[in-house]
């Protein structure tokens, strides 16, 4: 929760933003924040996740690396190759051979694949921080604001607690709406995506 100390009212902008918009902007900036915080958090976890695959897969290679090594590496198979009795059993070790490099190079770029998404993943995770604390500091300057407005409301009317009210009441109702509408907007965006990528199958 964000705390705000206010100082006096004189040093209250007087601002002539209308107060059901500034209490607008604040509802939303409430959702935005919590969803924010959401994301980080799955962020969060899905690097942890990426960091432990990551460091599983360089110990698995590293210990197949180490085995190669002590096997004579590239020397091994040769000679294992040479040692062959007939064809057939020639073409079985190279077989298995082809299938054994196959599989280190799967492997190889998976740990690849697995270092890019650790990177994206921080990237990501250092960016939602920063729009958050940007986010909790226009939320603490509004907050800011709206208070400065309801004080120069009191000192201007006797029945400000009803305008407050009054005010209040229309902007949750077009905090909601507004929500609505972006969840819409998001749904159709989603189904548009989907269907283009069942029109590529």
């Amino acid at each position: 929760e964000i705390r705000l100390s206010l100082v006096g009212s004189e040093m209250c902008i007087r601002d002539s933003s209308n107060l059901v918009s500034v209490m607008v902007s604040i509802d939303t900036l409430k959702g935005d924040i919590d969803n924010k915080e959401v994301d980080i958090i799955k962020t969060k976890q899905d690097l942890a996740k990426a960091q432990k695959a990551r460091d599983k897969q360089y110990e698995s290679m590293k210990l197949r690396i180490q085995a190669l090594y002590e096997q004579g590496g590239d020397a091994a198979w040769f000679q294992m190759m040479l040692n062959s009795e007939d064809l057939s059993e020639l073409l079985t070790r190279a077989e298995n051979t082809q299938q054994m490099y196959e599989q280190d190079r799967k492997n190889l770029d998976k740990y690849v694949n697995t270092i890019n998404e650790v990177n994206n993943l921080k990237t990501q995770y250092e960016s939602d921080k920063a729009e958050l604390e940007e986010m909790k500091a226009s939320y603490e300057q509004q907050s800011y604001d709206l208070q400065c407005q309801i004080d120069q409301k009191k000192s201007e009317s006797a029945d400000y607690e009803n305008e407050i009210a009054y005010a209040q009441q229309q902007a949750t109702e077009y905090a909601n709406l507004l929500a609505e509408q972006t969840a819409e907007i998001q749904r159709l965006e989603a189904e548009r995506i989907a269907a283009e990528e069942e029109a590529r199958r």
